[in-house]
């Protein structure tokens, strides 16, 4: 799996496309309400500026397969938001974990962060299971947060501290998974 970071000129209908796809887009916690590619070059690339600390695109044999970026980074208190979205074709395979672990294994690895958080939407089955399935954990609900098919849902929010991601790390190498 290669993971780079964005490139408008080389990167920008894809990712456009699974930004704006409606199979993905309500699960996408941090993302922009349009869907026209004009408002949307504009809403990437002040959002790049300003709040996306990284933001990296995921291909297997030059096919795109999804995306991950940071968000609210803090340097300071050494921690950040992440978000990872897949192709449709790709949900519930395991591509989305496997992007995770690259993510987050460039994050520890690049900066001194000590805690990843991850934003779910509590009727995102596949996700909250992935997540688990990563070794994050839940810390906390925050209850009727968004309206969404006539009724609102919570949002989980998952973290995963730095030593915790190593041990997972080591566990995964230990398995015989060392593509990860």
């Amino acid at each position: 799996m290669e993971m780079r970071y964005y490139n408008a000129i080389k990167d920008f209908g894809e990712v456009y496309r699974l930004f704006t796809n409606k199979d993905i887009n309500y699960l996408i916690t941090c993302r922009p309400y349009h869907n026209d590619t004009i408002s949307f070059e504009k809403w990437i690339n002040t959002e790049l500026t300003k709040n996306i600390n990284d933001f990296m695109v995921f291909y297997e044999d030059n096919t795109f397969l999804g995306f991950a970026y940071t968000y609210e980074f803090n340097a300071l208190d050494r921690h950040s938001r992440m978000t990872v979205a897949v192709k449709p074709e790709y949900v519930s395979s395991g591509v989305g974990c496997l992007i995770a672990i690259n993510f987050l294994e460039y994050l520890f690895k690049t900066y001194t962060l000590r805690k990843v958080y991850m934003n779910v939407y509590d009727f995102n089955n596949n996700s909250i299971n992935a997540i688990s399935s990563l070794g994050l954990q839940e810390e906390t609900r925050l209850k009727e947060y968004h309206y969404y098919d006539n009724k609102y849902c919570d949002l989980v929010i998952f973290s995963i501290s730095k030593k915790q991601y190593e041990l997972l790390l080591r566990k995964y190498l230990k398995g015989g998974e060392q593509n990860v």
